[in-house]
This record gives structure tokens, C-alpha cells and sequence, in this order.
């Protein structure tokens, strides 16, 4: 495949100027002509004016009642402007009436939880004291069960010893008689 550059030019044949009649000149806008020239004086004349512009109110007219509420409502705005140094010293005041309980609810909730820590702490040392209580007559009954059971067990010591001696002479007398 050559080069698209390098190509040879094609030849395009022309339609003689036999077969074409009349004119060559083709108006497609001939029929709107006459309009235009009549009206194209008017046509430059009002985009060329400057423009009015329109300065009326873009809501309907207003009546007598509507003027007087916006004039009664202009006179509201202007005493509150008055009021606003007072309204701010009471905002000032309010503010500090809510830190001051907040501060006081702040001190109750600490001597709250102050008072139930003392609570278990008190708790925790009737506690521990029941319990060494308990312990102690646990020591004390548990003494007495091993005093108890050593005589139980000297008792029984004696029994043996004296059963063995008794039997010990019966034996005795069994195997020495003969």
C-alpha cells in the first residue's frame, strides 16, 4: 500500500453549462424579501433604543391594610432594637443562674457518691469484723472438738491398755496354769 500523499489526483467532471438554464444566481429568500425591507427599518430601531427597564414592584400592589401591618412591624423592629442591651444582660443572668446550679448539682452528685462510698466502706468493715467473729468461734469450737477427741482418744488409750491387761491375765493365767 503507497503512500496517501503520494497519490494521483482524480478528475472530477464539471456539468457543462449547456444543460443549465436561466440564471445562476439562486435566491431561496426571494419571496420574504419585500417583508424584510418594509419592516427592517422598525426592526433596527428597536434593537438599537436602549432598553427600558422595568422599576415597578414585582409582587401586585400593595393596599392601605398591607402598608399599615409593614409599618407596624417596622415600628416592633425599632423598639426591640431598644430592648436588645436589656435582653442580652438578661441572657447574661440566665447564664449565670444555670452555671451556679449546674455547680450545685455538680456538688450534690460528689457528696452522693462521697456518702455511698462510705456506706461500703462501712459495710466492708462490718463485714470483715463478722467475719473474724466467726472465725474466732470457729478457732474456739474447733479447740474444743481437739481437747475433745485427745480425751476421747486418752480414754480409749486406757481401755485398750486395760482390756490388753486384762486379757493379758486371763492369757497368763491360761498358759502359766498348765
Amino acid at each position: 500500500m503507497g503512500n496517501p500523499f503520494e497519490s494521483e489526483p482524480t478528475v472530477v467532471q464539471v456539468p457543462s453549462s449547456q444543460n443549465v438554464q436561466g440564471t445562476g444566481e439562486v435566491k431561496p429568500y426571494a419571496e420574504v424579501e419585500p417583508y424584510l425591507k418594509n419592516y427592517l427599518p422598525t426592526l433596527e430601531q428597536v434593537f438599537t433604543e436602549a432598553p427600558t427597564l422595568y422599576t415597578d414592584a414585582l409582587t401586585p400592589g400593595q393596599s392601605e391594610a398591607t402598608k399599615l401591618a409593614l409599618q407596624g412591624y417596622g415600628d416592633v423592629a425599632t423598639g426591640l432594637s431598644g430592648l436588645g442591651a436589656m435582653g442580652q444582660q438578661a441572657l447574661q443572668q440566665q447564664g449565670a443562674q444555670s452555671l451556679q446550679a449546674y455547680q450545685a448539682g455538680e456538688a450534690a452528685r460528689q457528696a452522693q457518691e462521697k456518702l455511698g462510698q462510705s456506706a461500703y466502706d462501712l459495710s466492708n468493715r462490718y463485714n470483715l469484723a463478722a467475719a473474724q467473729g466467726l472465725m474466732g468461734a470457729g478457732e474456739t469450737i474447733s479447740q474444743d472438738a481437739i481437747s475433745r477427741i485427745a480425751a476421747l482418744q486418752g480414754i480409749g488409750q486406757t481401755q485398750r491398755a486395760l482390756q490388753q491387761a486384762s486379757e493379758g491375765q486371763w492369757l497368763d493365767k491360761v498358759l502359766y496354769s498348765q
